[in-house]
């Protein structure tokens, strides 16, 4: 377990220690045989399955002795199962972005680089006036989406193109930062820190050739998904050394602009997560592929050491009618089109939310394995619609706005009172395996702004909740999560102003709601993004309290 960050101000290096993975255990992985999934698409595969042993047939069905064969049976091309990403609803008044956090001088919040501590949510200068000038696609114009890591931020705006801002020592943000020429002063070169902590576009992608819909970030790789479903991919991979995307030699270590991965052509993909070194691409057939590190299972495949270079190949994995995945920072999930939950991947503190009986009590679940706890069978009917992953916690959010979560529980990053019968059932209450419900405050009302979280009571978990959740996000050892009636709720560790609550506040034991001037003044909030040091929230301001 990673030491908890201390008040000191840390150089950029210590910065990315503590936005990177918390714990890393090294154990022995069981050897099991290689499984390669066959979606039916692979033309080899249906050669070989329609093989016969009778003579070659001529061009009018009869064979060569003058028999009439049989009519090949090929079998049907994988019907589409997940849509093709779209672009988001353009809202007007625009999205405008809040940001929070102490970076330790780092350019993860994008202000400048005098600005790197904010203790209270604030409105982003720079995407305002953006807004304003209709810089992001046009009059009004704002933000479709945000993806928000522990070094870097990715944005889509509207007409598809990608900011990026942040952290860029590995080519993340797809642009040159360093040693760039400044193009009014001949002979002068632009300023580093100014160029990473503002917001710029993303090289080498034409949004009339590649229109960007989502975006995910890992600690120094970065996705895109367009709405035509192809993938690009820039920055690096980093674990016990750098690595490209491509297991040849003359491969670049670090790719500052963004391409593709021969080894997912020919597939459409419907969406891309991000862990803290590998990716999960779900197509529209239901197909996940994997690729990066996969040395704590969480690429669901065997990786030799003398061969990790091949994790860099994305391949398929077994499971099939897939339709939601995530990442954790070394662990994966799956959600199949039966609400049914797959987890695997690094689980020292119970983070997958697997049964002790189906391997739960490993330090790795080296397999997809369904998370019991979460099947709609449990959950009566109910199923999980979001996943989001913190150093060593996990959160689930249902269908109902219900939440769930399980995993280390030492910064209260899992919102659990005191009271709670899980803290009690645990062999430490720092740790819990299997999913237990979290509650949210009741909403506010006007002669209770911020209500507290109420005694614990078992039939809560039944739903549905008082506060519906729309949006979880996770990072490091805090949460935050927005409600339907767009408030957003934070608690776990916030020494570095992370939970947004000021900078008095190092630890928030229980769910409570943001609030503060700028937030007050009528911004609804639509989503949530954690980083480990820092908070990005999506708002919109109704037109009925624009001015």
């Amino acid at each position: 377990m990673a030491p908890r960050a201390s008040g000191a101000a840390p150089t950029r290096t210590s910065s990315r220690t503590k936005a990177a993975q918390a714990v890393k255990e090294e154990v022995a992985q069981k050897a099991q045989p290689k499984r390669k999934a066959d979606d039916g698409s692979a033309p080899a595969a249906q050669a070989k399955r329609g093989r016969s042993k009778s003579t070659t047939a001529t061009t009018n069905g009869s064979t060569a002795n003058g028999h009439v064969r049989a009519a090949a049976r090929s079998k049907p091309p994988p019907q589409d199962l997940n849509a093709l990403p779209q672009p988001a609803e353009h809202l007007r008044p625009a999205r405008h972005l809040f940001v929070f956090g102490n970076t330790d001088g780092n350019p993860q919040l994008g202000l400048g680089p005098d600005t790197t501590k904010v203790t209270r949510p604030r409105l982003h200068a720079w995407v305002k006036e953006a807004v304003e000038s209709g810089l992001l696609g046009g009059p009004g114009a704002g933000f479709e989406t945000v993806c928000v890591n522990g070094m870097h931020n990715l944005a889509v705006d509207e007409l598809g193109r990608i900011w990026s801002w942040g952290i860029n020592d590995e080519g993340q943000l797809g642009r040159r930062t360093s040693n760039v020429d400044d193009p009014a002063r001949p002979g002068e070169k632009l300023d580093r820190d100014e160029l990473e902590s503002t917001p710029a576009l993303v090289e080498e992608l034409d949004p009339e050739v590649f229109r960007a819909v989502q975006v995910a970030a890992g600690g120094s790789v970065s996705v895109a998904v367009s709405d035509k479903g192809e993938v690009r991919s820039w920055g690096c991979f980093r674990w016990d050394g750098v690595f490209g995307f491509d297991t040849s030699a003359t491969a670049p270590v670090r790719q500052f602009t963004p391409q593709s991965l021969p080894s997912l052509a020919g597939h459409r993909f419907a969406s891309v997560a991000c862990g803290q070194d590998h990716v999960l691409g779900l197509t529209t057939t239901g197909v996940i592929f994997a690729w990066g590190n996969g040395e704590n299972g969480q690429l669901g495949r065997r990786i030799m050491d003398r061969r990790r270079k091949n994790a860099l190949t994305a391949e398929r994995l077994a499971l099939r009618d897939i339709v939601y995945i995530s990442a954790g920072g070394n662990s994966s999930f799956a959600v199949d089109k039966h609400g049914v939950l797959y987890a695997w991947g690094l689980n020292g503190y119970g983070q997958t939310g697997v049964a002790v009986e189906d391997g739960g009590s490993e330090a790795i679940v080296e397999r997809p394995t369904v998370v019991r706890a979460l099947h709609p069978e449990a959950l009566n009917g109910r199923r999980v619609v979001q996943i989001a992953s913190g150093s060593e916690h996990t959160l689930f959010l249902l269908s109902d706005g219900t939440l769930f979560g399980c995993g280390l529980n030492q910064d209260a990053q899992l919102g659990l009172p005191a009271d709670h019968a899980a803290l009690a059932a645990s062999d430490s209450s720092m740790t819990v395996r299997t999913p237990v419900h979290i509650r949210l405050p009741d909403p506010p009302t006007e002669s209770d702004p911020n209500p507290t979280v109420p005694p614990y009571s078992s039939a809560d978990a039944a739903g549905p909740p008082s506060t519906p959740i729309v949006c979880v996000a996770a990072s490091g050892r805090h949460n935050l999560v927005v409600s339907e009636a767009g408030h957003v709720y934070c608690w776990g560790w916030g020494a570095h102003a992370q939970l947004a609550l000021g900078p008095n506040t190092e630890k928030q034991p229980v769910p409570t709601m943001i609030q503060n001037t700028a937030l007050s003044s009528g911004w609804k909030i639509l989503s949530a993004g954690a980083g480990s040091l820092h908070g990005v929230l999506v708002a919109v301001l109704p037109t009925d309290k624009a001015t």
